[in-house]
């Protein structure tokens, strides 16, 4: 791989800049109490250097859900990289991605203010391409790993209710830190659930 021009490498650091100070605003104030101009004095850039790499605060805001999903989908892969049984796998995976998600500052971002900022459908489709990827494929293999149209079928509807419940829990979790155990409770009785109809 080719080294990155001068000029690539400061437009690197500009884009990353940029997210990182958006991301301390949006998590602090929320995307409607934060500017760009706050953005921009922050970064000490240019409001064409910000329309350069985003065309409104809109897409910047985006990048931080990216940004920010990647982070649960880390969580994910650390609770089960050396699980073997797959309904553990399942539970410890979204055990971490519900811990994760329910820390107020990420929960702010994701679950209050993504899906008014992003729209129901942009929100899904990235929640589909992180989190909920990994969670299907869990739930998949903790159902036999069967791919019929029949099991795929299963596998869809297990994933979205499992998906709902642990956004919700989250979302009630961030409220109050202090409501963690039972929540991680309540998601392990709907684990229990799914599995009991495993072969169903």
């Amino acid at each position: 791989m080719r080294p990155l021009s001068r000029k690539a490498e400061q437009a690197a650091a500009s884009h990353d800049k940029l997210i990182a100070s958006a991301r301390r605003l949006f998590e602090a104030k929320g995307f409607a109490g934060t500017s760009t101009d706050e953005v921009l004095q922050e970064t000490g850039l240019t409001r064409g250097a910000l329309y350069h790499h985003f065309r409104d605060k809109q897409a910047l805001f985006a990048a931080v859900c990216e940004q920010t999903h990647g982070e649960l989908v880390d969580a994910i892969e650390r609770a089960t990289a050396r699980v073997v049984d797959p309904h553990d796998s399942l539970r410890r995976g979204s055990r971490a991605w519900l811990t994760a998600a329910a820390e107020p500052r990420r929960a702010r971002i994701l679950l209050v203010d993504a899906p008014a900022v992003l729209g129901a459908q942009a929100w899904r489709e990235v929640d589909q391409r992180h989190g909920f990827a990994a969670l299907r494929d869990a739930v998949k293999l903790a159902r036999g790993g069967r791919d019929d149209a029949k099991s795929r079928t299963k596998v869809d509807a297990h994933s979205v209710a499992l998906n709902g419940a642990i956004n919700e829990l989250a979302t009630w979790v961030a409220g109050d830190p202090s409501r963690i155990k039972p929540a991680l409770a309540a998601l392990d009785a709907v684990l229990a659930a799914t599995a009991s109809v495993g072969e169903g």
